[in-house]
């Protein structure tokens, strides 16, 4: 069971920030990360580059809130550029995965939205 400390908790790969009575979330980045990723000179194909860059997109995408969601796609943006990815082709990518509209659920199959329990310790 992880405690709480200085208002966030970390769980799975979301940090869950308490703001007054407001759960916040955001992509965890452990303090020890080093925002090494694959190389853009790396001897991969195209494809395996692009699915990186989409994955780390949408983890972001389905974690965060709003709000720091702006700032943590930079992250992703400037950690790419660091390891050598041109600037053209992750911006389209981040476009398209904000821009692309969320799959369509028909009124008949839609279920409500469970709730999520998480237990905290609180010292």
């Amino acid at each position: 069971m992880e405690k709480q400390s200085n208002k966030w908790l970390a769980f799975l790969d979301a940090l869950i920030i308490k703001e007054g009575c407001n759960l916040k979330t955001t992509v965890l980045r452990e303090p020890t990360h080093s925002d090494s990723y694959l190389n853009f000179s790396s001897h991969n194909p195209i494809c395996v580059k692009g699915g990186g860059v989409t994955s780390k997109v949408d983890q972001t995408v389905a974690i965060c809130e709003p709000t720091p969601l702006h700032s943590d796609l930079n992250h992703i943006l400037t950690t790419l550029i660091n390891n050598g990815h041109p600037k053209g082709f992750v911006k389209p990518i981040i476009h398209l995965k904000l821009c692309k509209p969320p799959p369509l659920v028909p009124a008949s199959t839609a279920q409500p939205c469970p709730a999520l329990f998480l237990p905290i310790i609180v010292e």
